[in-house]
């Protein structure tokens, strides 16, 4: 952006110098047409950099991301949380949300929604999302149309048929510590809103 602001800068310069020589209102359709291809080339610039990005992620093999929900019995206020590592368990990424007033397992389902789409957003295509919530396997799995949690599950069950390998699979609360306290922490932010940090 430092880039495109000195190159959009420059030619606005250039050109309210090149209109007070000439007296030219043709100067001004000129500059502005001269911007417009600026921030166009730098667009491409910007989208073929992602493209790469997401090719460079799609060479790793597989990501694990561990998700976890928590509720504070005091508020009613729900939190969700969950980190992203590489096969050699190297930190990635980590997120962490508060959820407003919901249930512990909406809590839970939301928190796994939130590490599909944040591994899918980065461009992972091989992720085992780890959970320790039994209950909201099960859902994912059986849950029928009636339910009322079915707007979130059915989140979840689009984002799984994507093109890419995601699992969901069941991990222990012991091995879930790290997932648990982004998700306490969460319960610490602004009212319905997102924390992404990376590395």
């Amino acid at each position: 952006w430092q880039v495109v602001f000195q190159q959009v800068v420059y030619s606005i310069w250039g050109g309210r110098n090149r209109f007070y020589v000439n007296e030219d209102s043709s100067t001004v359709d000129s500059l502005a047409k001269t911007i417009a291809a600026v921030l166009e080339a730098n667009q491409r610039v910007l989208e073929k950099e992602l493209r790469s990005k997401k090719r460079q992620n799609m060479n790793i093999r597989w990501i694990k991301v561990n998700v976890d929900g928590a509720l504070s019995t005091r508020s009613g206020i729900a939190g969700a949380g969950g980190l992203l590592r590489d096969e050699n368990r190297v930190w990635i990424s980590g997120f962490r949300a508060n959820l407003g007033q919901r249930t512990i397992t909406e809590a839970e389902l939301w928190a796994i929604w939130f590490g599909m789409q944040t591994a899918w957003e980065k461009g992972y295509t091989k992720v085992i999302i780890e959970t320790d919530s039994k209950m909201s396997l099960e859902l994912i799995d059986k849950a029928a149309t009636e339910s009322p949690l079915m707007v979130t599950i059915s989140q979840i069950r689009n984002l799984r048929k994507r093109q890419w390998q995601c699992e969901v699979i069941h991990q222990w609360r012991e091995g879930n510590m790290s997932a648990d306290w982004l998700a306490k922490s969460g319960l610490s932010l602004e009212e319905r809103s997102e924390e992404r940090r990376v590395g």
